[in-house]
């Protein structure tokens, strides 16, 4: 990994590790130091893991039990029959 990448690996991680999101920026500004592309990168992955995160945070689609063959079908799975396995 090139020393800038590594740089804003290490500062990345520090700031999702160790600070609250609102102290990211400021963080983020003085550890670079003034080197803008080293900030841009490291503003950038901060970015692409609020968006990541923010998934989980949304429900996920409803089941749709009749294009999976209704309820009857869905409600043995996981259930083996009694002997089976048993050797």
């Amino acid at each position: 990994m090139p020393a800038d990448l590594h740089k804003a690996h290490e500062l990345f991680l520090h700031a999702v590790g160790k600070l609250p999101a609102d102290e990211w920026a400021s963080y983020v500004a003085q550890a670079c130091g003034g080197d803008s592309e080293l900030q841009q990168l490291v503003e950038h992955l901060l970015q692409v893991h609020r968006q990541a995160g923010s998934f989980l945070e949304r429900p996920a689609a409803p089941l749709d039990l009749e294009a999976l063959g209704g309820w009857p079908a869905v409600a043995g799975c996981g259930r083996r029959d009694p002997g089976e396995g048993d050797a």
